[in-house]
């Protein structure tokens, strides 16, 4: 039997939904986020938290799914752009900050 289990952790406020909430503005080709914190390592370690949860939710949902998602060609192939892309920005992360704190690794 499967079992899915939530965790609370800062990754469950960092929701498709919390994210939409948020205080975003643009200025000319830049986004803003007005949130409680403007420093950028915290700014891009929320939105990697982010990219992490949404892997993991790939992840149950093919699970769940009898592998619907990783046995269809063009499904699986997103995935592992999806990724490529998060740990490409989490290395960037990492390099940044010193290692500290980024939640991507690889699936």
């Amino acid at each position: 039997m499967l079992r899915l289990v939530t965790h609370y952790t800062s990754g469950v406020h960092f929701t498709p939904e919390f994210f939409d909430s948020l205080d975003w503005k643009e200025h000319g080709h830049e986004i803003f986020l007005g949130y409680f914190h403007t420093d950028d390592q915290t700014i891009e370690r929320s939105a990697l938290t982010l990219a992490a949860t949404h892997g993991t939710i790939l992840k149950v949902f093919d699970r769940c799914f009898d592998g619907g998602i990783s046995q269809d060609t063009q499904m699986l192939a997103a995935v592992v752009r999806f990724w490529a892309t998060a740990k490409r920005f989490s290395d960037d992360y990492r390099a940044r900050y010193g290692g500290r704190d980024a939640p991507v690794t690889e699936p």
